[in-house]
């Protein structure tokens, strides 16, 4: 079992868990059994296939990059709709471990100038607006 699929397999589990959607459910949505979504999240498929996990993206509301775990640039992220930019976000955020929710917590406990208080707010407000924008639809 290599680290890059359980990777994704974490991040695939992480979407699903975020969209409150059974393995069976996914299951239906790119054509596998839930046993074998449990063995792609669990990161027991030796050959990931590409088509397969761009239905996988499809399917939760991600993007493809990533699922694959490929850096996002800003061309990139200009180009993502609200709704994808969230599922952007709360996906890297979940598929973080303790460690990395801590240290991003860390560091906004060390932020003093209202300048970085102010971009923190901006950010908030455009997840929240993408997150009601997201329910709506």
């Amino acid at each position: 079992m290599s680290k890059f699929n359980i990777d994704v397999g974490q991040k695939i589990f992480n979407a699903r868990k975020s969209l409150n959607m059974s393995r069976a459910e996914l299951g239906k949505k790119v054509g596998l059994h839930e046993s074998t979504v449990k063995r792609y999240e669990d990161g027991h498929i030796n050959s990931l296939d590409i088509a397969k996990l761009k239905e996988f993206a499809n399917a939760l509301n991600i993007s493809p990059a990533y699922l694959m775990g490929w850096e996002i640039d800003e061309q990139c992220l200009d180009s993502l709709t609200d709704k994808e930019e969230f599922q952007l976000l709360i996906g890297e955020f979940g598929a973080k471990g303790d460690e990395f929710k801590k240290c991003i917590l860390k560091s906004l406990l060390k932020l003093k100038d209202k300048e970085s208080w102010e971009l923190v707010a901006k950010i908030i407000e455009k997840l929240a607006q993408a997150e009601e924008n997201s329910t709506k639809e």
